[in-house]
């Protein structure tokens, strides 16, 4: 089965059944990644994990049931697409006893397994989220972990870290600080859980290159996972720069684009229209461009986004 959606995929999980061979969730993040994939191991089963950073060691223990109890549970967190024909062999006759938890950057590795074995992967696609909902998401999975973390704390969580082991840290240390059966307070958080400096806040971030400019420099060390939402950013911006270009406004945007909300909307039509169309569209280009070379590993992260911003200013 396949999801999009964390919620209803742990809710099925949930239900029982007989575990399914494989397990993958694709997700941009590899610490992110490993944070899913032990949530879910743990929906899973209550046996121990074996994990292992190697595809060809992933598959020797899942073709060698003799070294575990009664089942094994196989966890690797970041595979490449050299393990995709290696799957597809094993899944031709998957063991009944293992089951392996697989981890994926990107989408297509994981559709084509998918299509080609339906029957014995359960698919977590993070792929396409946008920022609103891994907001949402965070924040559920924040409300869950802490029974006592009320939903405006969360969102003041939120408004600090960005990054989810960072969160899940900063809860830890939330706990600790009230103690276990206390409720956690925006008080308690503006207390103990200072953002480091340097911290880049996507969403924050792509807002500020789309419709003005940094106010000071940014330290970024992967630029692969602010891609997503700088492309939201900018999309959006370009539907609404177009619209109000053609004389069109506030009311065709919400019939073209419904699922956005009302806050929103107000935010990016007040910022939007302030650059023309060809300024967003010069910026997906360099973007594309962006995410073309960090993927290909041709530069650093840093160097990457400093030149990012630097066409940005040049499409002014």
């Amino acid at each position: 089965m396949k999801f999009q959606k964390q919620d209803v995929f742990d809710k099925h999980l949930l239900e029982g059944g007989i575990p399914a061979p494989l397990y993958i969730i694709v997700h941009p993040r590899l610490e992110e990644r490993k944070i899913l994939l032990e949530h879910t191991a743990r929906l899973v089963t209550s046996q121990a994990l074996v994990r292992t950073e190697s595809a060809e060691e992933a598959l020797a223990l899942l073709t060698a049931p003799n070294l575990f109890g009664d089942k094994g549970f196989v966890l690797l967190a970041e595979a490449k697409k050299e393990i995709a024909p290696l799957l597809k062999s094993y899944l031709q006759n998957p063991s009944k006893e293992c089951h392996l938890f697989l981890g994926l950057e990107q989408e297509k590795i994981a559709s084509e397994l998918y299509l080609a074995h339906k029957r014995d992967i359960i698919l977590l696609d993070l792929s396409k989220e946008t920022p609103w909902e891994r907001k949402e998401r965070l924040k559920s999975w924040l409300l869950r972990r802490a029974k006592t973390l009320k939903p405006a704390a969360a969102d003041r969580l939120l408004e600090r870290f960005s990054d989810m082991a960072q969160l899940d840290q900063e809860l830890h240390k939330l706990i600790c600080f009230v103690g276990p059966e206390n409720e956690i307070t925006s008080a308690a958080i503006d207390a103990i859980c200072t953002p480091q400096v340097e911290e880049v806040h996507g969403f924050q971030l792509a807002e500020s290159l789309a419709w003005g400019r940094l106010e000071k420099p940014v330290n970024v060390t992967e630029v692969l996972p602010l891609i997503g939402q700088l492309r939201y950013v900018l999309e959006l911006s370009l539907a609404i720069s177009s619209l109000y270009e053609r004389g069109e406004g506030r009311a065709a945007f919400t019939r073209l684009y419904p699922q956005v909300h009302g806050r929103v909307v107000d935010k990016y039509c007040a910022k939007a229209p302030a650059r023309p169309p060809r300024f967003y569209i010069a910026a997906l280009a360099a973007l594309y461009e962006m995410e073309l070379s960090a993927k290909r590993s041709l530069a650093d992260g840093q160097l990457l986004f400093d030149r990012f911003c630097a066409q940005l200013q040049e499409s002014t």
